[in-house]
């Protein structure tokens, strides 16, 4: 290329000097030999770094010894390290052969099905110094056995695997396969897509659970991928063996090796896409975050500069390497924080709901339980709102208990109609206990005893409503009334009170709305009703501050027999009056002197008083935190006084006893026996049904299956008798003792152990406060005592809907929307207790207790997918008149999936009908939608006289309907019919 300068003349000229003096002309300067500076001094002014350099060189004699061992070894073989980790991973067989071991050492019950058998075989006893450990010292035994044995007989391949690395294709094919390798998963190899997809994943899914626990790490995405595996191995075995089938023999080994190979490694894509670099960089951010976080902690507690350092690698037990290493490695530095970061940072470790998204709010306040959001600002408080719950709920019941032979004998005296039950009722009525009594001597005599202790009982709430802060009259031998029929009570009284109380009503409705500020469209409830009626029958009249008595009215007027017809009876009265008086008793004392009452009534304040509690208890929390506890707590006792309309009252009862109110139902509920496993323990479950202490009843929950069945209206006692006749009630006691058993059986073992004590003294002294010991005392003694029953409430209210507490946001605030929780509450509270014990931890930015997460969720997965799933395929097995297809190991497997699905509101019908066709909308409106607009549909169907249709709505009469259409009415053949459809479906194998 010809130089496009070269025709050009440069001249040279000289640079003029410049005009611009030099400042430093008159400077002289010395000249010093340079001065490296001094690293070892500025490593010894950071604590802990002193021997820094030392660290390195080690470091670097490791890496070279590793480089130098490398070209002398031989790396591991694909094959070597899949039965490296075939050995190393476990399956449902033998983690309930080592479960069965570590929970009854006596028996040692061994499993295995070798040579096809499918007998278990037995080994009795394990020997004295193993049956002596606790059951976790046993299952911490065993798995050291089982990684000894793995150590001796692979000592080479995990020699080599220092020094190369684990190959992550080979690690999950053997785990995978391991796990697919059990009967219990009848080999989802060949079956259809579907079977083989949910399956494999499943037992994928356990693999990698298994596979991190082994190895005391946890990465999600290798989670993910694992179960990828499970999902996708199946399916590639399959199609090798098709293709072995069908290839030419020269091609069989090559091809099927090339299918599984690359099937492999799209999985490995997933779980192992980070590269050496990346993961060394994501623990080091790890180990820097918790250095952050203990740093905070120390710069709020005062400590100095020069403390924190030695103080953090203290704390979380690091070392200089450690140290050193995380730093080289992470992505960012690490600084000491500035007063205001560090309080920063300890807001979002202690409140988890202070950044939560404003997405995350509004879903926690459809599906979270209120208790678990208290729970999370402050475990005290939460307490304190369940033991509200908790002391309600007993003195009801001791009360009912007290007084059953009045309510029993009353009760079915008035149905009858009695004319000397109805004479007694107007004495009561009428503040007459003497002649109530005259007559209970001659015609009731087994309640002329229980008229007094009723007497006395009123004065002793009287004094407890008083001494509460409520404002009530005393009256002489006062015994409550309440207004059954408002309108027949309006027809038969006269002119002149008919329009007292029509003008009273109103008032008191402008009244109560004006405080609610609804004046306009406020309506009274029919509690407020009766109130005013009753009232204004005692002489009192409307004021602007509410119903006031006149000085010239009857003190106590008399209520005239012929009105008795329109007020409940004298049993019910009296249930309604204490029920209600205990509540309003034990809110008060919630809010203490807290408790602000509106304007111009006597009610609370629920959201006045709720902010003054919450500024006393809880200051140290921001203030979005403290509005949210203050609505939350709102909601709660907002939510009491709210009742469903009377129609879909009636709507939610009726799907109540066509659902639940049959005996598979009942036989269903035993699955909750399984909570009370994942909570306490199989061998304090067990313990717990060999030797009862404390039952339901004691609580007074007896007969409280869920709260969203125990609010009253509608059908409620039709409901309550129906639940009754089909077993229901009784096999969901069974399931509440043995949560109740197990937790008290729990908590008194930890009593008897130095370990336990410190334990309990962690979990609860920051409730208990200085009570804690007296706690511990009464459980190591064995006492039943107040303190004690809180215990077990709060482990009960973990795993139950037992009260209001229990409930979302939504369901508190929406009277009549809460007909769309109906048969969903049950499962939030699970879902709820999967979050608390598993979700929360996995999402921790520690390992150890990312590991214990994982392993709870597992467990739970386990524990409540086998024990539901078992209940449920022997519940299929009845309703399909003893199919045998109903107890196949893939129909097992199905109902294991279905049961965790459940946990998620999934199940195999919604994926089939909807999520499989594309149509995601249909089947969150199909899980939404209460199932009485299902039971209503049906029954209205049945009118047009088609005896299929009708039928199929005998299906929904409490207790008998679904024996009679299972086993009369087509039923048995119609499940027949449709595992008949499923088996065609399932039978288009892959590639076939």
């Amino acid at each position: 290329m010809a130089d496009p300068f070269a025709n050009i003349d440069f001249e040279v000229v000289e640079e003029e000097p410049s005009a611009v003096a030099d400042p430093f002309a008159d400077v002289n300067f010395e000249v010093v030999d340079p001065v490296e500076p001094n690293l070892d001094a500025f490593m010894q002014d950071i604590p802990g770094f002193a021997e820094g350099d030392e660290v390195y060189a080690e470091k670097e004699l490791e890496d070279r010894a590793l480089a130098v061992l490398r070209t002398q070894t031989e790396a591991p073989t694909f094959m070597e390290e899949a039965h490296l980790a075939f050995d190393q991973g476990s399956n449902l067989i033998s983690d309930f052969n080592t479960v069965l071991n570590a929970a009854l050492p006596q028996a040692a019950v061994s499993i295995s099905f070798e040579e096809g058998s499918l007998l278990p075989t037995m080994r009795v006893g394990m020997g004295e110094e193993i049956e002596s450990l606790t059951y976790d010292e046993r299952l911490q035994l065993a798995a050291s056995q089982k990684q000894a044995s793995v150590q001796e007989e692979h000592a080479d391949t995990l020699t080599k695997q220092q020094l190369f690395g684990v190959d992550a294709v080979a690690s999950g094919v053997g785990s995978v396969t391991k796990a697919l390798l059990d009967p219990t998963t009848a080999l989802p190899v060949g079956q259809s897509l579907k079977a083989m997809t949910a399956i494999g994943g499943g037992v994928g899914f356990t693999a990698g659970l298994g596979s991190m626990a082994t190895k005391n790490e946890f990465d999600a995405a290798t989670l993910a991928g694992y179960t990828v595996a499970g999902a996708v191995l199946p399916a590639a075995i399959t199609r090798g063996g098709q293709l072995i089938q069908k290839a030419p023999k020269t091609q069989l080994l090559s091809q099927a090796k090339t299918r599984m190979d690359n099937a492999a490694k799209a999985v490995t894509k997933i779980f192992d896409s980070r590269t050496d670099v990346q993961k060394s960089a994501d623990a080091a951010n790890n180990v820097i975050t918790k250095m952050d976080e203990e740093a905070a902690r120390l710069v709020v507690a005062g400590r100095t500069d020069d403390e924190i350092l030695p103080l953090v690698k203290a704390n979380l037990g690091l070392t200089d390497k450690q140290v050193l290493t995380a730093m080289a490695d992470a992505d960012r530095p690490w600084t000491i924080p500035a007063k205001g970061d560090a309080d920063e940072i300890l807001k979002q470790i202690d409140n988890p709901l202070y950044n939560q998204s404003v997405i995350g709010r509004k879903v926690d306040a459809i599906i979270r339980p209120i208790s678990s959001r208290i729970g999370e600002y402050s475990k005290p408080l939460m307490v304190a709102l369940r033991e509200v719950d908790r002391k309600v709920h007993q003195r009801k019941g001791e009360l009912s208990n007290e007084f059953v032979d009045f309510f029993n004998v009353g009760m079915r005296q008035s149905k009858a109609g009695n004319p000397n039950w109805i004479a007694l009722e107007n004495a009561l009525f009428n503040n007459n206990y003497a002649k109530a009594t005259q007559i209970a001597e001659e015609y009731f005599p087994e309640l002329a005893s229980t008229l007094p202790k009723i007497n006395s009982t009123l004065r002793s709430m009287f004094d407890e409503l008083q001494e509460a802060g409520v404002k009530v009259r005393f009256q002489d031998d006062y015994f409550p009334r309440s207004v059954k029929d408002r309108e027949g009570l309006m027809q038969a009284l006269g002119t002149k009170t008919k329009s007292y109380i029509t003008k009273a009503l109103e008032a008191e409705r402008v009244r109560i709305g004006r405080t609610k500020g609804d004046k306009k469209q406020y309506v009274l409830s029919a509690e407020e009703e009766a109130d005013v009626i009753n009232k204004v029958l005692m002489g009192y009249r409307p004021t602007p501050t509410g119903m006031q008595r006149l000085k010239a009215t009857r003190e106590i007027p008399f209520l005239e027999e012929n009105l008795q017809r329109f007020y409940h009876s004298a049993p019910e009265s009296l249930q309604m009056y204490l029920n209600k008086a205990v509540q309003e008793v034990e809110k008060r004392r919630f809010f203490g002197k807290d408790g602000r009452v509106k304007e111009g009534a006597d009610d609370l304040d629920y959201n006045a008083s709720a902010g003054a509690l919450i500024a006393r208890e809880t200051s140290n929390l921001s203030q979005d935190a403290m509005n949210d506890l203050q609505n939350l707590i709102s909601a709660r006792f907002d939510g009491e006084d709210l009742k469903m309309g009377q129609v879909t009252s009636i709507g939610r009862d009726l799907q109540y006893m066509s659902l639940l109110a049959q005996i598979d139902s009942a036989a269903v509920q035993l699955g909750d026996v399984g909570s009370a496993v994942y909570l306490n323990g199989f061998r304090n479950v067990f313990e717990g049904f060999k030797g009862k202490q404390l039952d339901a009843e004691d609580i007074g929950i007896i007969n409280n299956v869920a709260a969203e069945m125990n609010s009253g209206g509608g059908l409620s006692k039709l409901l309550d008798k129906t639940l009754g006749l089909s077993g229901f009630k009784a096999v969901d006691r069974i399931g509440k003792n043995a949560v109740i058993n197990s937790s008290l059986i729990k908590y008194q073992k930890m009593a008897a152990t130095t370990e336990g004590r410190a334990a309990l003294e962690k979990q609860w002294g920051e409730v208990f406060g200085n009570e804690t010991g007296a706690l511990i005392e009464e459980l190591g003694s064995k006492q039943i005592t107040d303190r004690v029953k809180t215990l077990i409430w709060n482990d009960l209210a973990d795993v139950q809907p037992i009260a209001l507490s229990e409930l979302p946001e939504k369901y508190l605030t929406m009277e009549n929307g809460r007909i769309f929780y109906s048969l969903k509450t049950y499962m939030i509270k699970q879902l709820d207790l999967v979050r608390n014990t598993a979700i929360k931890d996995i999402r921790s930015k520690d390992k150890a207790t990312r590991l214990k997460g994982v392993g709870n969720l597992a467990r739970y997965g386990a524990i409540m997918g086998i024990g539901n799933g078992t209940v449920a395929t022997v519940r299929d097995y009845y309703l399909s008149g003893g199919d045998e297809r109903s107890v196949t190991p893939t129909a097992y497997a199905d109902n294991i999936l279905n049961s965790i699905m459940s946990t998620a509101f999934l199940n195999r019908y919604t994926i089939d009908k909807y999520l499989a066709e594309g149509k995601p909308a249909e089947a969150v409106v199909s899980q939404i939608m209460p199932a009485a607009v299902g039971v209503i549909d049906t029954t209205v169907g049945a009118l047009s006289g088609d005896p299929e249709k009708l039928d199929r709505a005998a299906k929904n009469i409490p207790v008998l309907g679904k024996v009679y259409y299972t086993f009369l009415g087509g039923g048995m053949e119609k499940n027949q019919e449709w595992k008949d459809r499923e088996e065609a479906k399932d039978s288009i194998k892959l590639g076939m």
